[in-house]
């Protein structure tokens, strides 16, 4: 998530962007624009910048050191996402 404020991250993003139209025009796949893609994707990210981004393991770390409790939820990833991810797929649901 951090990675959205690099100073390089907009060539990186559009490097990606390329490399994964190329690979998609040669297996025959309609894809749009990679322009549209990025520009969707950059406009996402500048509401992401918005939102307060921390670094939780100091944050949780920091609590811990001082005996408070902390809860951490790790299963909340993509991949578990209903439409994009693996959901339907795993045996702990």
């Amino acid at each position: 998530m951090g990675d959205i404020f690099s100073k390089d991250f907009e060539t990186y993003v559009l490097q990606i962007l390329d490399k994964q139209y190329t690979e998609l025009q040669a297996l025959g796949q309609d894809v749009p624009p990679v322009k549209e893609l990025y520009d969707n994707f950059l406009e996402a990210c500048g509401f992401l910048k918005k939102l307060q981004i921390t670094d939780t393991e100091i944050s949780i770390n920091e609590a811990l050191k001082n005996n408070k409790k902390a809860l951490a939820e790790g299963a909340q990833a993509t991949l578990f996402d209903i439409d994009h991810g693996t959901s339907s797929f795993r045996a702990n649901l």
